[in-house]
């Protein structure tokens, strides 16, 4: 992996981030900066009481996650914000009309590709701007930091779409995807960028999820076990496991506790990490076309590294002001 990049420096450094200090209580883990300081989560999980060491220890995670995952979220399924839906991607602007060719009939398909492009960029834009967030809930996480080095960075290009998409299907609604600006994409434009197949794919795993009503602190441990998926080329697969099956072990535990008249929903959100990992395969297959135009496009230096993609120059702001 290639050191001195942006996201190289945002991976590695330890600088911002909560860590979880085994030796302290659940109330007392470590206590670092927020992107929102003065904000107070909401309360937290009414627990069971016990001495047992290793529910104990489950407990201080699930806490953990969840106070980790509320500092970095852009939303919270348990906040009572209204979705406000201000604009939604725009087309290219008005444009003369297409040449035509020699039998008569426009260039669609050229015209195509410059909406694909356009829309593209705004989705660039936006992915772009909760990167770091993820990034830095992502290297929270226990376990993170006892991946090889080049691991760490693997999951984190690899599996940031899956676990950004875990947290944003709370925010897809009639077949929209709302963004933290006001923009939203409908599924209609999802499907010029990325392909038919894979817009439905998007909106019925995010609504499907979405009816399993999950909360903040299941919603931040199933992003955590997102992360510690098996990626091709790591160095040491059996300690991303090792960090999967702990976070695991916490959400069937939470599980036990919020849904105790649903045995079946264990099995479900399975089926949704399955289903997520068909979509993040075809979400970085769908990247080729980009990648094989990148002269064409105009995207953020953060995001073309996390997904290899080459870049003409920075995008400073979103592309359709």
């Amino acid at each position: 992996m290639p050191p001195h990049s942006e996201l190289y420096d945002l991976v590695h450094s330890t600088q911002g981030i909560r860590l979880l200090n085994w030796d302290d209580s659940p109330e007392d883990d470590m206590t670092v900066s927020s992107s929102n300081p003065d904000d107070s989560p909401p309360p937290r999980e009414a627990m069971p009481a016990t001495n047992n060491p290793e529910i104990l220890r489950l407990y201080q995670i699930i806490e953990f996650v969840r106070d980790t995952y509320l500092m970095h979220a852009d939303y919270s399924t348990e906040s009572e914000t209204s979705r406000t839906y201000t604009r939604p991607f725009s087309y290219l602007p008005p444009t003369p009309r297409p040449p035509e060719n020699e039998d008569g009939a426009s260039s669609s398909d050229e015209n195509l590709e410059s909406k694909r492009i356009w829309l593209w960029q705004q989705w660039t834009y936006r992915i772009n701007a909760a990167i770091k967030k993820i990034v830095y809930f992502c290297k929270s996480l226990p376990g993170f930091f006892d991946q090889h080095k080049d691991d760490q960075m693997r999951l984190i290009k690899y599996g940031l779409f899956e676990v950004w998409l875990v947290g944003a299907a709370s925010q897809v609604t009639e077949f929209r995807l709302l963004f933290i600006d006001g923009a939203f994409i409908s599924e209609q434009q999802m499907a010029i960028v990325f392909g038919a197949e894979f817009a439905t794919l998007f909106y019925h795993f995010a609504n499907t999820l979405n009816t399993l009503s999950l909360n903040d602190t299941e919603i931040g441990l199933l992003a955590g076990i997102v992360l510690f998926s098996q990626r091709r080329d790591l160095d040491g697969p059996e300690i991303v496991e090792a960090s999967r099956e702990l976070l695991l072990k916490a959400l069937r535990l939470l599980l036990s506790i919020r849904h105790p008249d649903e045995p079946e929903i264990e099995t479900t959100l399975m089926q949704k990490i399955s289903e997520l990992e068909v979509l993040g395969v075809k979400y970085h297959s769908q990247l080729e076309w980009y990648h094989n135009n990148w002269h064409r496009i105009t995207i953020p230096a953060l995001f073309s590294e996390v997904f290899d993609i080459p870049h003409v120059q920075l995008l400073e702001e979103t592309p359709d002001h």
